[in-house]
């Protein structure tokens, strides 16, 4: 299971105390006890912390960038974090509608519907990391869940392709697990932007990459793979939008 990563911003202290006590409360009813909670009292701590969040709670009204702003600002770089706001003035609900926000919570909180509100992002959050997961057969028959984040290419092999799983291993002479389906399949299953094809034979996950070169990829386990001259540039743009959408660290 996934560890949830939690933000709370809202620039009166004793507001973000009693809404992380309340979180935890809830994620004690709902049995998550993989999570982190970090706390914000103006936004502009929050833009910097640069984190990729599941779940962030803001107040819209804030002296200095306001929390709509924030949001904003945080759906552009992150898309696919839920978005709950909370404010004491119901007016200003439609607001939420410009960030797709997953709930709009009125101050003061209603034990219910904040609870209704975190399980169902979670539950969203869940089905999410289910889709970027692959189900790998080892040579005994038994079966691993891998997260797409840790294949760091998939190469066209035998009528089909292989994985190179980072951490895990196929058999003692092999860390490349065979399988049926085409690059075209995989390229279409992984989660967009962070797949990107190098070669003919060759899709590379970005995020691990360490360096392009002219003629090979090479990743942060200093593997290699080829790198076809004419596919260069769109995997420097496909690894440079990647990073983007992470929030600009690589």
């Amino acid at each position: 299971m996934k560890k949830f990563h939690f933000a709370i911003l809202d620039d009166e202290r004793i507001i973000t105390r009693m809404i992380k006590e309340k979180l935890e409360e809830t994620l004690k009813i709902l049995e998550i006890t993989d999570y982190k909670v970090d706390i914000f009292n103006n936004g502009l701590d929050l833009l910097e912390k640069k984190e990729d969040y599941d779940v962030v709670l803001l107040d819209l009204k804030m002296p200095g960038i306001d929390g709509m702003t924030v949001a904003k600002e945080m759906m552009h770089l992150r898309a696919k974090q839920k978005m709950i706001i909370l404010t004491s003035e119901s007016h200003l609900m439609s607001q939420g509608y410009h960030v797709n926000a997953h709930r709009f919570l009125t101050k003061p909180l209603v034990d219910e519907k904040f609870l209704e509100a975190i399980s169902s992002a979670i539950d969203e959050l869940k089905i999410a990391h289910m889709a970027h997961t692959v189900v790998l057969k080892k040579e005994n028959g038994n079966k691993i869940i891998v997260d797409a984040k840790n294949i760091v290419y998939i190469e066209a092999f035998a009528g089909g392709t292989q994985l190179r799983v980072e951490g895990v291993v196929f058999s003692k002479t092999n860390q490349l697990f065979p399988n049926a389906h085409s690059l075209k399949h995989w390229k279409e299953a992984m989660p967009v932007g962070m797949f990107v094809q190098t070669h003919n034979s060759f899709l590379a996950n970005v995020d691990n990459i360490k360096e392009v070169e002219s003629n090979f990829v090479i990743f942060k386990n200093e593997d290699k793979i080829d790198m076809s001259r004419r596919m260069k540039k769109n995997v420097i743009d496909t690894r440079k939008k990647w990073y983007n959408r992470q929030g600009g660290v690589e």
